[in-house]
């Protein structure tokens, strides 16, 4: 089973904690998030200070991670995608390459207006589908009981 570890890298770690935290795990992962200080605070509501700590304590797991040989545990990046941050994926994974970093993750984000209009858009649709749906359901129904049916009179 694998054990990882999710953070945001804001809080740094002394080396022998780091050692013990990637010895115990087989990856671990930072939430990038942005490849800017305003990208960042795009995405995590936190200021260009915490941004810069995080690279800091990223570049420091992984130097902890190389100079102890404990290359079983892989380092990596959460990026959260919208409109404000895939301007910087470019910028961002050349940053990861250049740190060492084994994994970039993608993954699209969405606000929680553009989840509610999507949710009002799915919920039209599936009212839509819903009286086809149980047509559907009925019919496999018939089907399975008829199979059901026949399969008992070869008992």
């Amino acid at each position: 089973m694998d054990i990882g570890l999710i953070t945001n890298g804001d809080v740094p770690l002394p080396d022998d904690k780091l050692i013990q935290v990637i010895k115990n795990t087989n990856w671990i992962r930072i939430s990038m998030d942005g490849a800017t200080p305003d990208q960042y605070m795009h995405s995590h509501g936190m200021d260009s200070k915490s941004f810069d700590r995080m690279l800091q304590n990223t570049a420091n797991i992984i130097r902890v991670r190389n100079a102890n040989a404990l290359r079983q545990c892989d380092i990596g990046t959460g990026y959260l995608t919208d409109e404000v941050t895939k301007g910087g994926i470019v910028q961002a994974t050349k940053m990861c390459k250049e740190m060492g970093w084994d994994i970039f993750n993608f993954v699209h984000f969405f606000t929680i207006k553009q989840i509610l209009i999507q949710s009002s858009k799915k919920q039209r649709s599936l009212r839509m589908m819903d009286s086809e749906l149980q047509e559907v359901n009925i019919d496999m129904m018939r089907k399975l009981f008829s199979l059901v049916i026949e399969g008992m009179g070869n008992v």
